[in-house]
């Protein structure tokens, strides 16, 4: 995996706010998904299969 870095221009508060709710839905459901992957193994395996 690949990460760019780079600054975000925008018009107007509003596209602010919808790209802060987009990333703050995106970390909730890989928080989410992430514990209910704990909930089923431990963190030894899980570490091991991914």
């Amino acid at each position: 995996m690949k990460t760019i870095h780079g600054k975000l221009i925008f018009d107007n508060q509003k596209d602010i706010e919808i790209l802060k709710d987009l990333t703050r839905r995106w970390s909730s459901a890989y928080r989410y998904a992430y514990q209910r992957l704990l909930e089923k193994m431990n963190l030894n395996t899980l570490i091991k299969t991914l």
